[in-house]
């Protein structure tokens, strides 16, 4: 979100998060009762992303504008820069949608498709 020109993080509990999201959020699980997932990083859509991380509007995913320190991404190898393209297998074209895919997911460990700097890799993350 962005207040009086400055960037400020929101953390979103899954469930709780509804409507279009167009600036940076944290996905994690935080003010949640326990039961939800947490990534523990900060998204922007691509469109949105920061220039010096190479904000682009011609692809798909969801741009890592920052890395949670020791959180399951950062774990993971999940570095500012990335774009999540999929996670768990759903295909992540927003933040809602990834928001969305982790509160969904049943899974400890997923799967997650990132795109770091034109080069596609899968990275396996256990989720906290």
């Amino acid at each position: 979100m962005i207040r009086g020109g400055k960037n400020v993080n929101v953390n979103l509990a899954p469930r709780r998060l509804a409507g279009k999201v167009d600036s940076p959020v944290s996905v994690d699980a935080s003010g949640d009762s326990g039961n939800s997932p947490t990534l523990g990083v900060t998204i922007a859509p691509l469109a949105n992303a920061r220039p010096e991380l190479g904000g682009v509007s011609d692809q798909q995913g969801v741009m890592v504008t920052s890395v949670e320190n020791d959180g399951p991404a950062e774990r993971a190898g999940i570095r500012a820069g990335d774009i999540i393209e999929r996670f768990n297998q759903a295909l992540v074209t927003s933040p809602t949608d990834l928001v969305t895919a982790l509160k969904n997911s049943r899974k400890k460990i997923v799967p997650v498709l990132v795109n770091r700097q034109g080069a596609k890799q899968f990275i396996t993350i256990k989720l906290g």
